[in-house]
């Protein structure tokens, strides 16, 4: 049986447009399958790097290297087998939603609304598809559970969520409930 993709998200403050120091030996790690890179568009002085490991043993080992300078948190996250974190990384721009303090049937609503923005996605211009990710460890009020999905831009993603009667605005009652609070990003990321 396959195991699930397990990404990293180091959120750093930023001093440089692309830290250099480590790259290379995060690269050399065993278990190693890609490192992304980029801003948020909501912090410029906040940058993140995505590392996406062969199992939760090898992120978990790089975790413990403390290789990154500047670090301000670090989350980790299964990807189910049948999903490509993918998709939402390498498109134009990455919108990450995270809910944490999650309580049970909150992954299941994420799903869900996933489930329904997938099922327009021909309807949703600039839309390229998502993921749903499951926090390793829990925060100090319950579970993390990320949304990442992949749009041509920012604006491409205010414009799906202005449209009344659309479907996200029909389905973000699934976001809205069974988790403490959330945090919104997006990023272009680009592989490093």
């Amino acid at each position: 049986m396959s195991q699930p993709t397990v990404a990293v998200f180091d959120v750093l403050r930023m001093a440089e447009d692309t830290p250099k120091h480590g790259l290379f030996a995060i690269k050399t790690l065993p278990g190693h399958q890609k490192l992304f890179f980029g801003i948020k568009k909501e912090d410029p002085n906040s940058g993140v790097f995505c590392s996406l490991w062969t199992s939760l043993e090898d992120a978990q080992y790089y975790v413990s290297k403390s290789i990154l300078p500047n670090k301000v948190s670090t989350l980790l996250f299964e990807f189910d087998v049948n999903c490509d974190p993918l998709v939402p990384l390498m498109a134009p721009c990455t919108e990450g939603f995270t809910g944490f303090g999650a309580e049970e049937g909150f992954e299941g609503n994420v799903k869900r609304f996933l489930e329904a923005v997938d099922g327009e996605r021909v309807s949703l211009k600039g839309y390229y598809g998502g993921v749903v990710g499951v926090g390793v460890g829990k925060d100090e009020g319950g579970g993390i559970v990320r949304l990442l999905l992949g749009w041509e831009s920012v604006e491409a993603h205010g414009e799906a969520k202005a449209v009344e009667e659309g479907v996200i605005l029909r389905n973000i009652h699934e976001l809205r409930s069974l988790r403490r609070e959330v945090e919104l990003f997006h990023v272009e990321f680009r592989e490093v």
